[in-house]
């Protein structure tokens, strides 16, 4: 439960927000995105060679 109070002092914002959620948002760069997408893409360059020999 909530105060009458607290509500006034969030500017009656009845959402319901979670404390302890993890925040999902990628910081990455997008110099690191494209290593990891270049490092994948050669995992999968390897992955074939074998399949094909």
């Amino acid at each position: 439960m909530v105060s009458r109070a607290e509500i006034e002092a969030r500017g009656y914002d009845l959402k319901a927000v979670n404390p302890h959620r993890k925040n999902a948002e990628d910081t990455r760069t997008p110099e690191e995105l494209l290593a990891l997408i270049e490092a994948k893409a050669r995992e999968v360059a390897e992955a074939l060679a074998a399949l094909r020999s």
